[in-house]
């Protein structure tokens, strides 16, 4: 057992040590003397563990989850919400300067709202009958019966499902529960064989509440994949009549289907887009080219405001959802077409448009900067799930003509150290 002093958060929240010898410590904040045991794990990533927090710093809290020191879910629930904040603003002012050279930043503009009932979907794995999370950087299942981040619809599905999961937990290794923002709630699971047919009727009769929607996804290419991977699997629509959740973005609504790839935290998203169009401050006779446009969460919102809009996203599900959400709100300026955008081609890479908006997976958006004809662009907007990815792409994008005009970090993922962010660049004459 060693004292040693916390110097800093690394920015995956992690307390590092510097002295005697250099660690991370997973509960430690900066600032903070703590009692560690013996040093462990690979050399670069020196691991100890905290026994005892001698000097706690004034913005230690108690978390308010009683699965938080066993649970992988969150990481940042000991330290007080605005200093979360400020935690994830500087992580992307560090991570900016480090990968894209940017010594002179624009001020941070920080979305945040409520740190906890903002997850709007969650999910769980099923081990033994028993419904939980991953431990950290394992696949030890925690048991839970309550997530503090979920709302308080999907928590009272949880405590519901939880026992009824136990007669069927050969048939479920997965699960997923879905509150939409005007409180429909869904189910959807997964595992390597269909559910009896009788069993799922008799489970939506003893719902806790009416109209539950549920699919169960049987895996057509064995264990490992995700909910969000919808590729081999096959879905069984349990529940009769409609199947689609919904979201406002101002007076755009938006259908959804469980399957398919959402925010999470809705409050972020609408503040997310309306910032967006914010940024943009469209004229009406731009012509707008949105990269992984997905179901058109901003397409849509953008073809309000502009000539024309050409969404490209890999996914044909997200293509077709994107396709109805424009019909049904009655949209008929934007055109969505699928493309992989890693290994792009098409018309729009020679004439993309005066407005680009990307909005990449983790990986960035290297491929796509790298074919597209950026002479006539005026304005990109990039909201990036990744930081670091973010940087390495704006050392790709600045060279083209653009300045850095705006800057935003968005908490969608509280109490994590998950920093998403959103930047505005404009060509410079």
């Amino acid at each position: 057992m060693s004292r040693v002093r916390v110097a800093d958060l690394s920015f995956q929240a992690l307390g590092v040590v510097k002295e005697p010898q250099f660690c991370f410590v997973a509960g430690a904040l900066a600032g903070e003397e703590i009692e560690i045991g013996p040093i462990y794990g690979r050399k670069k990533f020196p691991q100890a563990d905290l026994l005892r927090v001698v000097k706690p710093s004034p913005s230690r809290q108690q978390a308010r989850c009683q699965h938080y020191d066993s649970c992988g879910g969150c990481q940042l629930q000991h330290l007080h919400y605005p200093e979360q904040l400020s935690f994830k603003e500087q992580n992307l002012r560090y991570q900016l300067s480090r990968f894209a050279g940017l010594q002179s930043l624009p001020k941070v503009e920080v979305l945040s709202e409520q740190p906890f009932a903002w997850r709007h979907r969650l999910r769980l794995h099923q081990r033994g009958g028993r419904l939980g999370f991953f431990a950290a950087n394992s696949h030890d299942l925690v048991a839970i019966e309550r997530c503090e981040i979920a709302t308080d619809g999907i928590n009272g599905l949880l405590a519901w499902l939880g026992p009824l999961v136990a007669e069927q937990s050969q048939h479920i290794s997965q699960i997923e529960l879905l509150q939409d923002e005007f409180g429909q709630l869904a189910l959807a699971t997964q595992g390597l064989s269909p559910l009896p047919q009788d069993w799922g009727p008799q489970l939506l009769q003893s719902a806790p509440v009416a109209n539950l929607l549920w699919w169960h996804q049987v895996s057509t290419q064995g264990k490992g994949q995700g909910l969000n991977n919808v590729y081999g699997l096959h879905s069984q629509q349990l529940h009769p009549g409609q199947h689609w959740l919904r979201y406002r973005l101002g007076e755009l609504e938006f259908q959804y289907s469980p399957l398919y790839f959402t925010q999470v935290n809705l409050a972020i998203n609408k503040a997310m887009v309306a910032q967006a169009l914010d940024w943009l401050a469209l004229k009406g006779d731009e012509s707008v080219l949105d990269l992984f446009c997905g179901m058109g969460n901003i397409s849509l919102p953008l073809a309000k405001q502009a000539a024309r809009v050409v969404g490209v996203e890999l996914s044909q599900a997200s293509i077709e959802h994107a396709q109805h959400n424009a019909k049904r709100n009655q949209i008929g300026n934007v055109q969505f077409q699928t493309g992989d955008l890693f290994k792009p081609r098409g018309q729009w890479l020679r004439q993309p448009g005066s407005v680009v908006v990307l909005d990449p997976p983790r990986k960035g958006a290297a491929e796509v900067i790298a074919a597209l004809d950026w002479s006539e662009v005026e304005k990109v907007l990039y909201v990036s799930c990744n930081v670091s990815s973010l940087a390495h792409d704006l050392a790709l994008l600045l060279p083209k003509g653009f300045a850095l005009s705006r800057l935003s970090a968005m908490d969608m993922f509280p109490n994590s150290y998950h920093t998403e962010a959103m930047v505005l660049l404009t060509r410079v004459n």
